[in-house]
């Protein structure tokens, strides 16, 4: 019988070093940018001026899996990108994801544009995909709202 050393687990600031630096990729990789050592948050407002529908809808979607690992400042330079970048999207599809990125932030900055746009969206679809983010938020929204009620 051998006998296995204590499990070891992983180091959290290299995990999160790690992911960043998968994000800051992915987002290279979509742009057709070289420079990995890319800032995550410009890769994100690059990807999403794309004229490719697709470009910015991936853009949308691997932010999702970033947040965590993005700190204060970037999120919120991030949730104005894709602010921004929601509120001229021609394509509901793209749209969506932008605003179920911001709702992912789970804070004022995202949580607003959801909310005008559930309520207000000209496209069905993204007016009721916008009522879907709201309906299954976390709390954050909830203090939201009751700003925006006053």
């Amino acid at each position: 019988m051998s006998r296995a050393g204590p499990r070891q687990k992983p180091h959290f600031g290299r995990t999160l070093r790690l992911a960043s630096l998968a994000f800051g990729l992915l987002l290279s990789a979509t742009t057709g940018s070289a420079s990995a050592a890319e800032d995550p948050v410009d890769g994100l407002r690059r990807a999403l001026r794309s004229t490719k529908a697709e470009t910015r809808a991936d853009a949308a979607r691997s932010f999702l899996g970033a947040i965590r690992v993005l700190s204060e400042e970037e999120r919120r330079r991030a949730a104005l990108a894709l602010r921004e970048a929601a509120k001229g999207e021609t394509d509901p599809a793209v749209r969506l994801e932008e605003l179920r990125a911001l709702a992912a932030l789970d804070d004022a900055m995202g949580w607003i544009p959801v909310l005008v746009a559930a309520l207000s969206d000209k496209v069905e679809t993204v007016r009721e995909g916008a009522r879907r983010l709201v309906l299954v938020a976390r709390s954050g929204v909830l203090a939201v709202a009751q700003k925006l009620l006053k």
